[in-house]
């Protein structure tokens, strides 16, 4: 067993977590406990049977995070990314991405948020073919979205290309093989225009390691017969390297408004933009 790991454990035996600050124990010391053993899961079909059972057949920003989600908490998680991509690009002479690549569309808050607050055609990519049916019956009348089924770990993940700004909240740490999120990086990378931007979230901190976890058969009956991963995050000493392996560099790492008072999920933001030849794309 892992030291670090058996070091954790004896903390708990022992009854000291309890005087470890909240934050700390829930990111890095109870993964170490409730992680041990776990494999990775199959991503395609966990999430794809996430939207089959959504309750009462729900589709929204809520579902994407939790299927018991607190609604105070999943609109202060969206705006407060909101606005920190708003004024990122605001920050970069108006930059106004023109060509947007959304990775893990969910129920289609970032099409949505593109779309209308710069008008850019927004090409959506989502791994689970029950929300790519959603979200194309969604968005059937609007000529500037089209809806796609990919996985942009895999080898043969392809798009048009040339894109301004590829948006991936809240996908990047699902992606638990290691070598699946450097092809994932390395991919996404191809994808962008010189001088593009790749936006990411997540906790960038000292520290790879598994944080999230569920059992064999979760949602088809109560018995569990084998622990799963399906969040992974990656440190920020990991992500440069990875980044520049694929040709990008992180160019700012920013820190959306936290709340004291709700539970959120990661709420901060990388973006690695692509070397470039040219200035990036601005308001037109």
């Amino acid at each position: 067993m892992d030291p670090i790991v058996r070091f954790a454990q004896s903390l708990q035996s022992l009854g000291l977590l309890r005087f470890l600050p909240k934050r700390f124990l829930g990111h890095y010391l109870y993964p170490l406990i409730a992680g041990s053993g776990a494999v990775p899961y199959d991503a395609s079909s966990f999430f794809d049977d996430w939207y089959r059972r959504a309750p009462g057949g729900e589709f929204s920003d809520g579902i994407t995070l939790s299927h018991r989600y607190d609604p105070a908490a999943a609109r202060f998680h969206y705006a407060s990314l909101e606005d920190s991509i708003a004024s990122d690009l605001r920050a970069r002479g108006d930059m106004c991405p023109r060509r947007v690549l959304d990775i893990g569309s969910g129920a289609g808050h970032w099409i949505d948020f593109y779309r209308g607050r710069y008008g850019a055609e927004v090409a959506g990519v989502e791994l689970a073919a029950s929300a790519a049916a959603r979200l194309a019956e969604k968005y059937a009348g609007d000529p500037g979205v089209s809806i796609h089924v990919g996985d942009v770990g895999a080898a043969d993940f392809a798009s048009a290309g040339g894109f301004d700004l590829i948006n991936a909240i809240g996908v990047m740490f699902h992606i638990v093989e290691d070598a699946r999120w450097e092809r994932a990086i390395a991919n996404l990378a191809r994808q962008l225009a010189p001088g593009g931007l790749l936006l990411v979230s997540g906790q960038f901190g000292w520290l790879t390691q598994n944080v999230l976890f569920h059992r064999e058969g979760a949602y088809q009956r109560p018995v569990a017969e084998r622990k799963y991963v399906h969040k992974r995050i990656r440190s920020l000493r990991r992500w440069r390297r990875a980044a520049a392996a694929a040709g990008l560099r992180i160019d700012r790492r920013l820190c959306s408004r936290d709340s004291r008072a709700l539970v959120l999920p990661e709420n901060n933001l990388l973006a690695l933009q692509r070397a470039c030849d040219s200035r990036i794309m601005r308001s037109r």
